[in-house]
């Protein structure tokens, strides 16, 4: 009889267990169109809100975003308006990142406002850095950003340089 009691309660239990766990919502996966179509579904800001409250899944999408590309530059622009304080902080400084790899694109970016130059290229960007690594990101993002001749984005290439240079100037030449 106490077998079969025990069967019946080891029974009950993994069936709740099942059931919760069928119940409980998935995370959404975290590829750029996972996370765009959550955006359409649900709106930025609850979204923002759940990966921010995970800490591991929005440091990767802030990695990703970082990677310059596209489907995730995209991610970047759908999530801005959801953002506020350190959220948007922290996806200017992805964004920055990206000026690494697709600077045609970050600046296209920010030349449509979708993000703000006086935030991605300032040093804003270097309070998660030391001075020394903050100056070598920005000295790479000048060097780069003055190779640009797109003329279609000059004007918001200078825009950024200006500041980039002013950030620059922030943490000091020296190494």
């Amino acid at each position: 009889m106490k077998c079969l009691i025990a069967s019946v309660v080891v029974g009950l239990l993994v069936g709740m267990v099942a059931i919760a766990v069928a119940a409980a919502p998935s995370a959404p996966s975290l590829n750029a169109s996972s996370i765009l179509a959550d955006i359409r579904a649900n709106g930025a800001q609850p979204v923002v809100a759940a990966l921010w409250s995970d800490d591991g899944r929005w440091n990767q999408v802030m990695v990703n975003i970082g990677s310059g590309r596209s489907d995730w530059l995209q991610v970047g622009v759908a999530l801005r308006p959801g953002t506020d304080a350190g959220a948007a902080e922290e996806l200017d400084e992805a964004i920055f990142l990206a000026l690494g790899t697709a600077p045609v694109a970050v600046l296209k970016l920010l030349k449509d406002h979708q993000f703000k130059t006086k935030f991605v290229c300032s040093s804003n960007i270097g309070i998660d850095y030391t001075p020394t690594e903050a100056r070598r990101f920005i000295n790479e993002r000048i060097k780069i950003l003055s190779g640009l001749s797109n003329e279609k984005i000059l004007a918001t290439r200078d825009e950024c340089l200006v500041g980039l240079r002013a950030a620059l100037a922030d943490f000091g030449t020296s190494k």
